[in-house]
């Protein structure tokens, strides 16, 4: 089924990224900047280095580091739910593979949405700085956060014919919210710089406060972590709450059936929703850190990019007369 799909995915994906000559890469990657020209992004809007850089890297990137960090969110959800700690390690696995499919194209759609999103914007007289940061708001907000809902729910284990329209108006703004604090967060940091969130200073103290801020400079943990967690905890409650009900309701789920999750947890009392919530919140500690260290690792070079550049140029490729 969606397992064996997302393993063929991958397999041809990785196969691809490792067996596939540097020339080749940058022969498609070049086409596919020509292919952005003819829909009508502007090269005085958005360089080819832009174009290569800031949206095609990046979003690869961007989807691989979430495939990594998925089993781990996924492991926490089943964790948080008492499913057991071996049923929670092999769903960890089958989930994230299963959701493979559904992030390329999540990404994919970023990839080319957001670049056009920009120009267009450009062409109505917002600054470069406005309309990136705009056309990613416009993108990751509309459309595609039903392409994430379908990717978590179905990487949480629920089946399409489980979902319903109801349950998906309420799981979209919800994501949309998540969202926000999540993906749009961690998508802007990609090759940027790590600032520890801990005065330079402490380094310096010797003591705890040195080994803190040494504790934080290798687990990656800046303002972004927090914000990550914090914004998205709530939400992520929600969530956790209409995909539990249709995991265990399917069809019939309905919005009595969320409030319950909310206000009684699984075990239908005050105490267990408090407890519920608290879970939650260990869930996006966890999950977010993973996705946080991931975030904050320096991007290697690609020489195949240079090679497109080149390709673009008119140039000849580095070491090439």
């Amino acid at each position: 089924g969606a397992f064996w799909k997302g393993s063929g995915f991958l397999v041809v994906m990785g196969g691809m990224a490792a067996l596939l000559p540097a020339e080749t890469k940058a022969s498609g990657m070049a086409g596919l900047v020509r292919t952005f020209r003819a829909l009508g992004i502007k090269e005085a809007n958005l360089s080819n280095t832009e174009l290569l850089e800031d949206h095609i890297k990046r979003n690869l990137v961007a989807g691989w580091n979430v495939f990594l960090a998925s089993p781990s969110f996924y492991f926490l959800w089943h964790l948080v739910h008492k499913a057991g700690f071996t049923t929670s390690a092999v769903r960890s696995i089958t989930g994230s593979v299963r959701i493979v499919p559904f992030l390329g194209l999540l990404y994919g759609t970023c990839a080319c949405a957001i670049p056009w999103t920009t120009s267009l914007l450009m062409d109505r007289g917002q600054s470069v700085t406005e309309a990136k940061s705009n056309a990613s708001t416009v993108v990751m907000l509309s459309g595609v956060a039903v392409l994430e809902a379908i990717v978590e729910l179905r990487g949480c284990g629920v089946a399409f014919n489980q979902m319903t329209v109801g349950a998906l108006l309420c799981f979209v703004p919800a994501l949309i919210g998540r969202l926000a604090a999540g993906v749009l967060v961690q998508q802007q940091k990609i090759g940027g710089e790590f600032h520890n969130v801990l005065p330079p200073a402490w380094k310096l103290d010797g003591g705890l406060k040195s080994s803190l801020y040494s504790l934080c400079e290798t687990l990656c943990i800046d303002t972004d972590f927090f914000k990550t967690v914090v914004g998205t905890s709530v939400f992520q409650h929600i969530l956790n709450g209409i995909t539990y009900v249709l995991l265990t309701h399917g069809q019939k789920t309905r919005m009595l059936h969320l409030g319950r999750y909310l206000t009684g947890g699984l075990d239908g009392t005050a105490a267990s929703a408090m407890q519920q919530f608290a879970r939650t919140v260990s869930l996006r500690l966890g999950f977010c850190g993973v996705w946080n260290w991931l975030g904050s690792q320096p991007v290697a070079h690609w020489e195949a990019m240079d090679q497109a550049l080149c390709l673009l140029e008119g140039r000849p490729a580095p070491g090439q007369a």
